[in-house]
């Protein structure tokens, strides 16, 4: 068994200049030696958008606090704390704070680091 505090495990800014100020902590991944699920925690800065992204793999998010809209294909759906949220795999999606900012943790597939500018999903440019 592995215990962390969120205070130690380490903070991720995002690489692209349109998300000043957002970040995340990737508090399991292989690290831990965890081979099957990463748990990750994010905040997503007031009024910032996070671009539409489409992956192979499911989230499974929990909204810890703030509230916004997350996007999906043909739906934009508002969040608040307490939300629950269930993304399929190749599910077109994104987040958008609101004025409080977004925090929430993300369960997903042990998956390269997405803050890692070489594993950025690719900006739908159509």
């Amino acid at each position: 068994m592995i215990k962390k505090n969120r205070e130690i495990t380490q903070k991720l800014e995002s690489p692209e200049p349109e998300l000043a100020g957002c970040y995340g902590y990737f508090h399991i991944t292989e690290q831990e030696g965890a081979p099957t699920f990463h748990l990750r925690e994010f905040y997503i800065a007031p009024d910032r958008y996070p671009h539409h992204h489409v992956h192979d793999w499911e989230h499974e998010v929990y909204i810890i606090s703030g509230q916004g809209e997350v996007f999906g294909k043909d739906e934009v759906v508002q969040v608040q704390a307490g939300d629950v949220l269930y993304i399929a795999p190749n599910e077109e999606h994104g987040f958008k704070a609101g004025s409080e900012g977004l925090r929430f943790i993300c369960c997903i597939p042990a998956v390269p680091n997405p803050f890692d500018a070489k594993n950025l999903p690719k900006k739908d440019t159509t």
